[in-house]
């Protein structure tokens, strides 16, 4: 889904969005994130973030602390 999103608006979704559909993919890429840079993602899902956070890396301001591997 966020994919989708992603491919229709050509940004991330955002967490403080009024669309409560759009909003809880956001806060689904925010906890994500969050979670990847605390390091407590099991590792079959650290590497599909990666492979997410690589395909989509023009969308986020902050990549750079994201996917620094």
């Amino acid at each position: 889904m966020v994919e989708k999103y992603i491919e229709e608006n050509g940004k991330l979704p955002s967490k403080h969005s009024k669309d409560e559909s759009i909003k809880q993919l956001g806060n689904w890429v925010s906890y994500s994130k969050k979670r990847y840079v605390e390091n407590s993602m099991k590792d079959n899902i650290k590497t599909l973030w990666e492979e997410f956070m690589k395909t989509h890396k023009k969308y986020s301001k902050k990549q750079k602390r994201f996917t620094s591997i």
